[in-house]
């Protein structure tokens, strides 16, 4: 390690340190590890870096502490002052013990002022092997601790290319590197000898032919080839291209900033859909939760009336159903859950009543109680839109009595009905005596909405319900005289009597 810190509380680091006040703080045992508080003692010698190590037997309590090799402490140290120089007003820390991912950041970078102030960038620079698991796990323990990481891997280890004859710059990939670049849409190697950094953008693949052993016949061969080919560069001309909205950052270089464009962009619209999906995923998971306790508290149909105003109202609730704790988000919506609860009563008392009107009401308008369980794609749906309308917040708010509502939105149906069962009484009796089957048929080649879909209970009322959608009693009259003609007076042997 390149850090360490005294007893009495001052950090040293041995890359600046003083080399003989720091060896008689190390005999005295003056020196601690700055993450578990254990003796460390100062190496620095002609074959190695200066740094600190544990003392024998007095092993690091952080769970991915592993012995370090010269060139990583190399590498972190190349990186440590890069950053400094590079980002003056930020608090710039080797070797940090980050306690929510329970590892050791190389390098951690907190900014202090400006746009990106709090934000928090850890550096790994990885030269011993990795797998592409172990990645996967410490790259997401940095997500969830809300930390950007930054792994810069050696290039004497990990940039690999084809040794192909004939071939020139196609490259290899070991783990972890093929996972890193789809998952960050970047890779980063730097050259500990040269400081010059290596940064993977956009990467196409090209068939060449090749001779089978040295023979006549050939085959083609994939091979993988970055775009441009020369995306290297100085450690010190490299920069920073950040999206403060998503708190992302990348490194780039001038001579890869079209295809760097092109893949930042690209990587900014991933960080924004893999949040929109998470953030959703997390509602519903919640939704859920919220549903479960309704149920026990409240009734089955509770939750689902209350569930199904979520969907309805996804803009007044979407802060709520995380913030809020379950029993006072219930509180909150309650009003709106019982004058749903209200209205599905009220068609109750309509589909029970024996009332002429209430019969024709509850005949022409949605089948409320059924659907009481849309889920989030059908409450939007054209199909149940009248359905959806009692669990708007608006329509909650401007309407007190949905029964009053559907006797006005039918009013029209009542009164077709009414003058059908009046005025052609005795005409519905002849329809109502004919064979069903072939009744339909014929009422359908008249106009397909005097047929009532489903198994429906024959009578004179069944039949006048046919013509609650007509737009007026002169359209009923002129239909009624189609039946006549074409059905109660048709004659099929009145060519044979001609």
């Amino acid at each position: 390690m390149l850090r360490s810190r005294t007893s009495s509380g001052l950090e040293l680091y041995s890359t600046s340190c003083d080399d003989e006040e720091t060896r008689q703080l190390s005999s005295s045992n003056e020196l601690h590890c700055p993450n578990c508080d254990n003796l460390v003692m100062y190496k620095n010698g002609p074959k190695t870096i200066a740094h600190f190590a544990h003392r024998p037997h007095t092993e690091c309590v952080v769970s991915d502490y592993e012995r370090e090799t010269v060139d990583h402490l190399k590498g972190k140290n190349i990186l440590f002052s890069w950053l400094t120089s590079k980002f003056p007003e930020a608090t710039v820390e080797l070797e940090v013990f980050i306690q929510k991912t329970d590892q050791i950041a190389d390098v951690l970078l907190v900014h202090n002022l400006g746009e990106m102030k709090g934000q928090k960038w850890a550096f790994e620079f990885q030269h011993s092997p990795l797998s592409e698991v172990e990645w996967k796990r410490r790259h997401n323990l940095y997500r969830q601790a809300g930390i950007l990481d930054f792994w810069i891997f050696d290039a004497n280890v990990f940039l690999q290319y084809s040794k192909a004859r004939n071939v020139d710059q196609a490259r290899l990939f070991r783990d972890p590197i093929k996972a890193v670049y789809s998952e960050t849409g970047f890779t980063y190697f730097l050259d500990l000898e040269s400081r010059n950094m290596t940064i993977d953008c956009k990467f196409y693949v090209r068939s060449i032919e090749r001779k089978v052993n040295n023979r006549r016949g050939t085959v083609d061969n994939e091979y993988t080839f970055h775009d441009p080919n020369d995306h290297m560069e100085i450690l010190d001309h490299v920069e920073f291209r950040c999206d403060i909205e998503e708190q992302y950052a990348a490194l780039v270089i001038p001579k890869i900033k079209d295809q760097f464009d092109l893949t930042f962009m690209n990587r900014i619209q991933k960080i924004k859909s893999d949040k929109h999906r998470e953030l959703v995923e997390k509602r519903r998971y919640r939704l859920n939760e919220i549903f479960v306790y309704c149920s026990k508290h409240y009734s089955r149909r509770h939750a689902y009336v209350l569930n199904t105003f979520c969907y309805k109202n996804k803009a007044l609730v979407v802060d709520d159903i995380l913030n809020l704790e379950i029993p006072d988000f219930i509180d909150k919506y309650r009003t709106y859950m019982e004058s749903i609860l209200q209205y599905l009563g009220e068609v109750e008392l309509i589909r029970e009543s024996e009332d002429f009107v209430d019969k024709v009401v509850a005949d022409q308008a949605p089948d409320y109680l059924y659907y009481i369980d849309l889920n989030e794609e059908q409450i939007d749906s054209p199909y149940y839109i009248q359905i959806g309308e009692i669990y708007e917040r608006e329509f909650l708010v401007k309407v007190p009595s949905l029964t009053v509502l559907l006797y006005e939105r039918y009013a029209n149906e009542v009164k077709n009905v009414q003058y059908v069962l009046h005025k052609y009484s005795s005409e519905l009796e002849k329809l109502l005596s004919r064979n069903p089957a072939i009744l339909d048929r014929d009422l359908r080649n008249i106009d397909h909405r005097l047929v009532r879909v489903g198994p429906k209970e024959r009578s004179l009322l069944e039949l006048a319900l046919g013509y609650a959608k007509c737009s007026s009693t002169e359209e009923i009259d002129e239909l009624m005289k189609r039946i006549r003609t074409d059905i109660i007076e048709y004659d099929p042997f009145s060519n044979l009597r001609d």
